[in-house]
């Protein structure tokens, strides 16, 4: 559930380019923040549902849960910096998979 009201979570600038590149967890989406999770609350097409739940570690590992799907995947890397292009677009990728699988 939403805990930050009209707030977004916006973009954050890295201070350390070689570890992490500039996040912005949902370009050109408004997301929400829960106890714990960013929350997307809007619905992607072909993707995730809105209210999925979702999280990342420095090195490219990522996350989410869908329960209007019942649904949870894990995709993991091991290379900086984090939110890489590579990785993005790897993840992306993951993820259109998943739905495709007809979840």
């Amino acid at each position: 559930m939403n805990r930050i009201g009209d707030l977004t979570a916006g973009k954050m600038k890295t201070s350390r380019p070689g570890v992490s590149s500039d996040v912005d967890m949902q370009p050109g989406f408004t997301e929400k923040w829960g106890l714990g999770f960013p929350i997307d609350a809007t619905a992607y097409q072909g993707g995730r549902s809105a209210g999925r739940l979702a999280w990342a570690g420095l090195y490219n590992t990522f996350y989410w849960i869908d329960p209007k799907r019942s649904l949870c995947a894990v995709l993991t890397m091991q290379f900086l910096p984090f939110v890489d292009k590579q990785a993005v677009g790897l993840l992306g990728d993951f993820e259109r998979a998943v739905y495709r699988m007809g979840v």
